[in-house]
């Protein structure tokens, strides 16, 4: 017996939600949730603005479930791009994108507090010199690495030519190099500043 024939597709999903069906948006809301909030935070750099962009999709999704046509792109690219767009329509509003500290990522083992404080340190020189890189390059950034799409997804959503996504990476990977240059052996070796 196939697991899977149990597990309703998405567009199966939005079929149901266009008759205004809760337990429908509920499941695809807990399917996509934190994709959604993943990529609106690493757009965005910023947790305050994370669930307001999540409600705003999703609302958008239940008002409107018709809006994503089915065999033009996979739903959750459709979603990604939805996100983005919002998120671009946020930063035109707000002229700037406000930086917190990024929280350390925490290894099975707990850290020292030098540790903690060392990795937090790092991390936020990363997300400082990511969000200087010019908006498209940021985006990009975001789609490919912390999304973990593929160009030909990351080009669909920032609605462009793969060649175009191959060129805004290469340009924020030498950037951030030259960028994190003096940290870079820090950064890719582990050891203290």
């Amino acid at each position: 017996m196939d697991v899977n024939a149990s597990i309703p597709l998405d567009q199966d999903l939005l079929a149901k939600i266009a008759s205004r069906d809760e337990a429908a948006f509920a499941q695809l809301l807990d399917r996509h949730l934190e994709n959604v909030r993943s990529l609106a935070w690493r757009v965005l750099a910023s947790h305050a603005d994370v669930d307001d962009i999540a409600q705003e999709v999703f609302l958008k999704l239940w008002k409107n479930p018709q809006s994503f046509t089915p065999g033009k792109a996979k739903f959750s690219t459709w979603l990604y791009r939805v996100t983005m767009n919002a998120c671009i329509d946020r930063q035109r509003k707000v002229k700037t994108v406000p930086l917190e500290t990024i929280e350390a990522t925490m290894a099975d083992n707990r850290p020292t507090p030098e540790r903690a404080a060392i990795n937090t340190s790092r991390a936020q020189r990363v997300a400082d010199a990511i969000a200087r890189l010019p908006e498209r390059q940021r985006h990009a950034i975001a789609l490919s690495h912390f999304q973990e799409l593929n160009n030909i997804e990351a080009a669909e959503i920032m609605n462009t030519s793969v060649e175009a996504i191959e060129s805004l990476l290469g340009r924020a990977r030498r950037a951030l190099k030259a960028s994190l240059q003096t940290d870079l052996a820090e950064l890719l070796d582990g050891t203290n500043p």
